[in-house]
């Protein structure tokens, strides 16, 4: 007589799917908690208060906006400088340059200060074009309200940037007139700067139709419809390709995982997307040979060597997948990528600064 008779191991068939269902669901379930680590500026007020400090002598200003809402607020950090003559800061001019910031996973906006800071004595040292930044905190990170999710991200991060148009007194479209965009981003950061630039690199109708339009008169709708922003320069730092690879990398190949992922950050996609985008836009042009240097984009990948986060692999094959684009389908888009020795994942941003900051002054 067999071990195992038939109705056990149907008991024993029917206990396992169970459990791998309840597995599934469960990780459905905590994927946010995964992904996400908000934190609040009031669990470190005094440390932040500090850092506001530090940043308002280089002239940051809170922009406040709504999504859904919800409250946000984003940080803007003019090229103010200082009189010689005077402790009062001089008028803002209008900078060449915007960098918009997006942290990981764990990080607030202001988290960026130190190297904003570092950043304006290095092009002050330099002699460099005048630079402003705008620092994302993600729903419910920092002061915001709501939730982090890929959709609630761009949300934040589109407004926030017609946001800064208003605040300029501009509109989008001078905005993108006027001003020079680049993006930068650190692990989770990057997902979210390549999101928002693959968004904007064409009018899409995915935030055209959202309900954040509902907040603005007919005149800035339409605005908001017809304007789109070219995204220049994209430095990358410590990119995963895609959320579901990094689950894949964690926890080993799970069945069906795809379908169950709600966040499901695809930088492999995004890229891929932005290259036709490019590609598209450039072949448009009335002498496409001829492309000048304002229809490029550059993304600048850096990954440390002995990241234990993001395998490094990661990063080498984002550049790869743009590097082996036939010539005639990565038209006005170009790729660098750095490894960096004995670097790790979470100060990646202090031992490769001097690298980065000469990524992020590139003649303009």
């Amino acid at each position: 007589m067999p071990f195992f008779s038939s109705r056990k191991l149907g008991y024993a068939a029917l206990i396992g799917a169970g459990c791998a269902v309840a597995f599934l669901a469960a990780l459905s379930m905590v994927q946010h908690k995964i992904i996400y680590l908000p934190r609040r500026y009031a669990q470190m007020q005094r440390y932040y208060d500090l850092r506001r400090r530090a940043l308002a002598t280089s002239g940051m200003e809170e922009l406040k906006f709504a999504v859904n809402g919800q409250a946000q607020k984003a940080y803007f950090i003019s090229n103010r400088v200082h009189s010689s003559s005077s402790s009062a800061p001089n008028d803002r001019t209008m900078p060449l340059r915007l960098w918009v910031l997006f942290g990981g996973n764990a990080a607030l906006a202001l988290d960026w200060g130190d190297l904003v800071l570092s950043y304006q004595q290095y092009l002050r040292n330099l002699g460099g074009p005048s630079t402003a930044f705008l620092l994302i905190d993600y729903p419910g990170y920092g002061d915001n309200d709501g939730a982090p999710s890929p959709s609630s991200l761009l949300q934040a991060t589109d407004t926030a940037v017609r946001q800064l148009a208003a605040h300029l007194n501009l509109t989008p479209s001078q905005l993108q007139q006027r001003i020079k965009i680049g993006v930068m981003g650190h692990s989770l950061g990057c997902a979210a700067a390549l999101q928002w630039m693959n968004h904007v690199a064409h009018p899409s109708s995915e935030l055209q139709q959202h309900t954040l339009l509902n907040d603005l008169s007919s005149q800035a709708a339409a605005e908001h419809r017809l304007s789109h922003f070219h995204v220049d320069r994209a430095i990358l730092v410590s990119p995963f390709t895609s959320i579901l690879e990094m689950a894949h990398t964690l926890l080993g190949p799970i069945p069906f995982l795809r379908l169950l992922l709600k966040h499901n950050f695809d930088n492999r996609r995004a890229l891929a997307e932005f290259a036709a985008k490019r590609n598209k836009h450039i072949e448009q042009l009335e002498r496409p040979e001829i492309a000048s240097a304002a229809d490029q984009t550059s993304v600048l990948i850096f990954h440390g060597a002995r990241d234990e986060i993001v395998p490094v692999i990661m990063g080498r094959q984002l550049a790869e997948q743009i590097r082996s684009l036939p010539s005639d389908k990565r038209k006005g888009l170009s790729v660098e990528y750095h490894e960096i020795p004995d670097t790790d994942h979470n100060f990646i941003l202090d031992q490769a600064r001097t690298s980065i900051f000469r990524a992020m002054a590139l003649v303009d």
